[in-house]
């Protein structure tokens, strides 16, 4: 119930913060938000101490997120990586750690928690599965993206904009002919111009 009026009113002051903003303009708001969910995550108690330590996992994945994720906008919002081709390593930082919570939530369902403590299967090996399979997402989705961008081939680089229209060397030469002639013409417009005025 908390957790939800703490989503609505950072929610609520997120969008007021970028309503008339550049979209490009990123706030630091959900990554507080986030914290503020994990830590609560971490604090809260559950009747089996299995359940407490999954929680917990689930907990410090949002804390996380939301740190690496204010690290990340403010990397960017200094423009120091404005003209890469490719979004930098550290961008998928935060991505990773929202991986890893979503599954450390899935994971932390009662019948998951009874499986376990019935098992008895230890708590690090829980995570660092749940980890392993954190991995293999998102190794999914980076194949499927240099699939997609291997089959388009794009030569600029495969983070490129693709609303942008790829120029061909024939077209650009033949523009650039189209402005050269332009500007034999303007001289040569300009010269009879002078030549008129001389004899006038």
């Amino acid at each position: 119930m908390m957790i939800g009026n703490l989503w609505f009113a950072g929610g609520l002051l997120g969008v007021l913060m970028t309503w008339n903003s550049n979209p490009r303009n990123r706030t630091l708001i959900p990554s507080i938000i986030f914290i503020a969910t994990g830590i609560s995550m971490i604090i809260h108690q559950q009747d089996i101490a299995m359940a407490s330590y999954v929680y917990f996992l689930f907990g410090t994945s949002l804390v996380c997120f939301g740190l690496s994720s204010i690290c990340e906008i403010t990397l960017m919002a200094s423009e120091c990586f404005k003209d890469c081709g490719e979004p930098p390593m550290f961008q998928y930082i935060p991505v990773f750690f929202m991986c890893a919570s979503g599954i450390s939530l899935m994971g932390a369902n009662c019948d998951m928690v009874f499986m376990l403590v019935n098992s008895e299967i230890e708590i690090v090996a829980y995570a660092l599965t749940l980890l392993s399979f954190c991995f293999i997402v998102i190794f999914y989705f980076y194949l499927l993206t240099d699939l997609y961008f291997w089959l388009l081939d794009v030569s600029p680089g495969k983070h490129s904009m693709l609303s942008e229209e790829p120029v061909h060397e024939a077209s650009f030469n033949k523009q650039q002919h189209q402005r050269q002639r332009q500007s034999q013409n303007r001289r040569h417009s300009n010269i009879s111009q002078t030549s008129t005025l001389n004899h006038s």
